[in-house]
């Protein structure tokens, strides 16, 4: 399916959004054009609207960019902001056994080799469960 035509306001819009991006991030336009899949050349000239060819090519390939750019830069807000936690397997079992305790007010044990994320579900249960308390627990193994 083709896309449909850019007007020239689009055009412009694009031009704007970049020199706004470039001079905000501090970005040459090497980079950019780089990072845009564009020759420096035709990033050039496209950018000071002197550019002779297809003008929706770069157009595009900076449209795409720029959307990029937004996503990659939500996705790095959204990073800093939650958990680093990653559920696996074993995680979720963990979480069964001490989502029990929560809701029998009962006690249960945990056991693993170290590095299998014991504290971690622990610490991350504790956070997404304002019912449930830390408590101080034994790391030594058996002996």
């Amino acid at each position: 399916m083709e896309e449909p035509t850019l007007s020239n306001n689009e055009i412009e819009t694009i031009r704007t959004r970049v020199s706004a991006l470039q001079k905000a991030k501090g970005y040459t336009r090497a980079r950019i054009a780089l990072d845009a899949g564009l020759p420096n050349s035709t990033f050039s000239q496209f950018m000071s609207n002197k550019y002779e060819g297809d003008i929706e090519r770069p157009a595009r390939a900076l449209k795409k960019y720029l959307q990029n750019h937004a996503e990659n830069e939500a996705l790095t807000k959204k990073i800093g902001q939650e958990s680093q936690f990653v559920k696996t397997t074993i995680s979720e079992r963990i979480t069964h056994v001490l989502r029990y305790c929560l809701v029998a007010g009962d006690m249960g044990a945990v056991m693993g080799v170290p590095g299998m994320g014991k504290s971690e579900t622990a610490v991350e249960f504790v956070r997404q469960n304002t019912h449930a308390h830390p408590v101080s627990y034994i790391t030594s193994g058996l002996g």
